[in-house]
């Protein structure tokens, strides 16, 4: 199975139509979408609106193998050697130590939102727009990890609009 990964943070404007758009663009394609597991990770506040995009999702496109297979999790508590850090930083700033992992940190814990077994995990932030088929990245041949961005270069109104649901 090919495990993609989205945090999301409602708080963020337009967050579920970004979110929405991505999942819609990888879905179209992707050449195999029955090997493909899409994780939407997010807060209990968070919750019911990402169930109610899913259920959105999979009455748009479907469910395996028509496209992938789309599951909503809750944000797991943060691990206490990152408690214990965030204690220690500045509060001058106001800020507060959250009780679950912001949608930020939980790409530093990937592995416990998928499977054991899964070899590769892709992090997609939820305005990503998928142009192409991701199968040849996850079958490719890796000694270590990799982290990749797109160029700022890139036009999205002209080049990806049509992607929009």
């Amino acid at each position: 199975e090919y495990h993609i990964v989205y945090a999301l943070k409602l708080s963020q404007p337009g967050a579920v139509k970004d979110l929405l758009a991505s999942i819609t663009s990888l879905a179209k394609n992707v050449e195999e979408p029955e090997r493909y597991v899409v994780h939407v990770l997010c807060d209990e506040e968070s919750q019911v609106a990402m169930e109610e995009m899913a259920s959105c999702y999979r009455g748009q496109l479907g469910s395996p193998p028509q496209a992938p297979r789309l599951e909503v999790q809750l944000l797991h508590q943060l691990p206490p050697v990152m408690v214990d850090y965030m204690s220690r930083m500045d509060t001058s700033t106001g800020s507060y130590l959250p009780k679950v992992a912001d949608a930020s940190l939980s790409r530093l814990y990937l592995e416990e939102y998928v499977p054991a077994k899964s070899k590769r995990v892709l992090w997609l932030d939820p305005d990503t727009i998928v142009a192409a088929d991701l199968g040849p990245l996850f079958r490719s041949n890796m000694t270590y990890g990799a982290g990749f961005a797109v160029d700022s270069d890139f036009d999205l109104q002209k080049d990806f609009l049509h992607f929009m649901p």
